[in-house]
């Protein structure tokens, strides 16, 4: 804590040019160089922009890596030879242990320079072999935004269960091993009970919902079968009853209500949400299919659309298709793509088919905090469109034909008039 204090107090060329970084010098090391620690750069963020910023260069001890394999970055002597070395690996922080002198060391992530700059970049790295075997699994499997989410809110609370000792220490060092039923029963018990939150909710971390549950054992059951394993009954988090659906009649005044509204004058947002729901009653895809959809899927005469199917369980075969479109469908387009063209001469230029109609942003910030713009033309995300859907069917007055869910309109056309692929035109297609 002396250190700590010391440190806040002095300018960051006095810590540049002083041993005063690392309250213990590396054994083995050579001249016992000191080396940066975590709590250090912690309290005086400037002093790690100033050290990126100086000639990429170090000096290694005659030990040369640390139990990791890696090697200690030295401040001592190695900044004022300002550190020489274009890539290192610094292998851990040092962490003083309560009541004693002993250490215990982390993995950091590696440091690597940029040649051209000379500047220390620090990179991320899986500290796990379970969790980059992982990776790769998740690389290969081929589903939708919505469920890759959930499979990244998995991925993420297995790493912090295994940083946090959570799990059997052999889950960090094989996949199998961590999709085993004894880890992921003991995974589930911690996740549901909210302590794997990356955030916390209202200052504390409350238990998962049920629907949060319900998706993290479809995932679960998705890497098992993906990976070769099989099924598995993991506790009570198991499916959650689906939403009701529109019934056949429903669907057909649906039809009728879109085809009056073509006889009339429409807003943007109206003509683009009524070619929508024209395509999902005809080729019924998801919402992230509908996002994905560009000009040259749609057929000479607007006759087909083709549809490359995500599948939310990810595993099967894939069934793209072309599907036939009804008149609705084909006036629908006509009317949207007329609205879409004047949006997009004005933006740069795009082929996706859903465009935005207003300013919005993506999440990107400036370094201020302030978020970055979008102009309108540009392709429409899927929470865009599914936003657009909701806020819609109240705009519109069409909350008794329209379901709160898009994704229930789509099990309804499954259900009552499933599209069937065309056989005439080739079942590949490429842009």
């Amino acid at each position: 804590m002396a250190q700590v204090a010391a440190v806040g107090e002095m300018g960051v060329g006095e810590l540049l040019n002083q041993d005063l970084l690392g309250a213990q010098p590396r054994p083995g090391a050579r001249g016992a160089v000191p080396v940066v620690d975590e709590v250090t750069l912690a309290v005086h963020p400037d002093l790690q922009d100033a050290v990126e910023r100086r000639p990429a260069q170090h000096q290694v001890g005659e030990s040369g890596t640390s139990n990791g394999g890696t090697k200690d970055v030295p401040v001592g002597e190695a900044t004022k030879q300002q550190l020489k070395a274009a890539r290192i690996r610094p292998a851990s922080v040092r962490h003083p242990v309560p009541g004693g002198t002993r250490q215990r060391t982390s993995p950091v992530p590696p440091v690597t320079a940029a040649p051209e700059c000379g500047t220390i970049v620090y990179m991320p790295m899986p500290e796990y072999a379970s969790i980059t075997a992982l990776d790769a699994l998740l690389a290969g499997l081929r589903v939708g935004q919505a469920r890759r989410r959930q499979l990244g809110m998995v991925r993420g609370e297995l790493y912090r269960a295994l940083e946090r000792g959570g799990l059997p220490v052999a889950a960090r060092r094989s996949l199998r091993r961590l999709l085993e039923k004894e880890t992921l029963t003991a995974y589930l018990r911690l996740a549901e009970s909210g302590a794997l939150r990356e955030r916390q909710v209202n200052g504390g971390c409350p238990p998962t919902s049920q629907a949060t549950n319900a998706a993290r054992h479809r995932c679960l059951h998705l890497l098992r079968t993906a990976y070769g394993l099989p099924a598995l009954r993991l506790g009570s988090g198991g499916r959650i009853p689906l939403r009701p659906t529109p019934d056949h009649a429903t669907l057909a005044a649906l039809r009728r209500r879109l085809d009056a509204d073509l006889t009339t004058a429409m807003s943007p947002g109206h003509t683009r949400l009524t070619a929508l729901l024209a395509l999902v009653l005809d080729a019924a895809p998801r919402a992230g299919e509908l996002t994905a959809l560009r000009l040259s899927d749609l057929a000479p005469g607007h006759a087909a659309v083709f549809v490359r199917r995500r599948p939310q369980h990810g595993i099967d075969e894939a069934d793209d298709a072309w599907f036939a479109l009804s008149p609705l469908a084909r006036a629908a387009l006509e009317r949207w793509l007329a609205v879409r063209a004047e949006l997009v001469a004005r933006a740069h230029g795009t082929s996706r088919l859903w465009v935005s109609l207003f300013v919005n942003h993506d999440g990107t910030r400036h370094q201020d905090g302030r978020a970055v713009l979008r102009p309108p033309g540009l392709p429409l995300e899927e929470k865009g469109l599914l936003l657009s859907y909701r806020t819609g069917r109240a705009r519109y007055h069409l909350t008794t034909l329209l379901p709160p869910k898009l994704e229930q309109l789509r099990r309804a056309v499954l259900d009552h008039t499933p599209p069937q692929p065309l056989t005439g035109i080739p079942t590949t297609h490429t842009d």
